[in-house]
């Protein structure tokens, strides 16, 4: 971890010594609201985040990620020679709001500097889950060309590809997909967007929005949250596919202005980043590297060697030649 000051330490030395539910899989939805409902929030978010980096596979994938990102401030890697492309699945409204940097922008120019070929998966902005998959599964069919494809998600560009795991993750075809960069997904949805649905308010004057934006509404549909959503269904990941998963973790008084409604909306289900529940951010069987302090727009930038060594790790645990 980056240096933390006092109030933090004694809130993840708490964490530790929390003698219940001592695995990462034991923290569920209700699980991480009863730590919650017993303590509070911030203590709540401490334990998934001591249970997440203590956890075996996410502890020596921790290990790896900054043991490679010290390499990197000495040696760049160059990957120019292995014909990888990254190709980021983009968030929602990518096209019109750059603001957020939902279609990779900054990403894609690290793995340039990489000798990997970038490029953005021409999803719709606002469809729903379902076609942006289809769309996803086309994409990856039209580039065998390629020695390797690694996906990079965030936010809703992390459930569309879930949705095309799910569509054509056992063709053959999908076998390119070698790796799949999750930063700061929505691979369970949002009950943001059940809120938002059920509000007659809030559902009439985004519905009036997205007719005059020419925008599908039934894209953010298919993003809400609950067992019965689109996104709800587990999905089994090809074997052959790396999946990386990043998930901020903050702690209440760092929550920036752009998540604090919605972080304020979804504590009363439990710990959150300010879109979804840190028990949906959690990938079962995937390395998990919780980013302490920041919340699902990512206040505190990661530094770039990091960045690299996440994609240095696909690169290198699939030994892409």
């Amino acid at each position: 971890m980056d240096e933390i000051c006092e109030s933090e330490k004694a809130i993840l030395d708490w964490a530790a010594s929390y003698p219940k539910y001592r695995k990462l899989t034991d923290l569920t939805k209700e699980v991480l609201l009863e730590i919650q409902n017993e303590t509070d929030i911030d203590h709540a978010a401490a334990v998934f985040y001591h249970r997440a980096i203590t956890e075996p596979l996410n502890r020596k994938f921790i290990e790896y990620v900054f043991t490679k990102q010290n390499e990197m401030l000495r040696k760049r890697p160059d990957y120019s020679k292995k014909n990888i492309l990254f190709a980021i699945a983009p968030g929602m409204f990518y096209k019109d709001n750059t603001e957020v940097d939902a279609d990779g922008k900054m990403i894609r120019s690290m793995v340039r500097s990489m000798g990997i070929t970038d490029a953005v998966i021409p999803t719709d902005q606002t469809g729903t889950v379902e076609g942006n998959g289809t769309i996803i599964c086309d994409f990856i069919k039209n580039n065998q060309d390629k020695n390797t494809i690694i996906i990079g998600t965030a936010s809703k560009g992390s459930g569309d590809f879930k949705m095309a795991i799910d569509q054509c993750g056992k063709e053959p075809y999908f076998a390119k997909v070698s790796g799949w960069f999750n930063f700061g997904g929505l691979t369970k949805g949002s009950l943001v967007m059940n809120a938002m649905m059920e509000h007659w308010l809030y559902s009439k004057e985004g519905k009036l929005y997205f007719w005059w934006n020419n925008y599908n509404w039934k894209g953010l549909e298919s993003l809400r949250g609950g067992p019965d959503a689109p996104l709800a269904k587990n999905v089994e990941f090809p074997k052959t596919m790396i999946v990386v998963n990043i998930v901020g973790v903050p702690m209440s008084q760092v929550v920036t202005d752009r998540a604090r409604p919605l972080y304020d909306y979804l504590s009363q289900f439990g710990p959150n980043e300010g879109l979804t529940l840190l028990s949906d951010g959690y990938i079962q069987g995937a390395p998990l590297f919780p980013s302490w302090r920041n919340d699902h727009y990512f206040r505190v930038p990661l530094p770039e060697e990091r960045m690299k060594a996440f994609i240095t790790y696909i690169v290198e645990t699939k030994k892409i030649k």
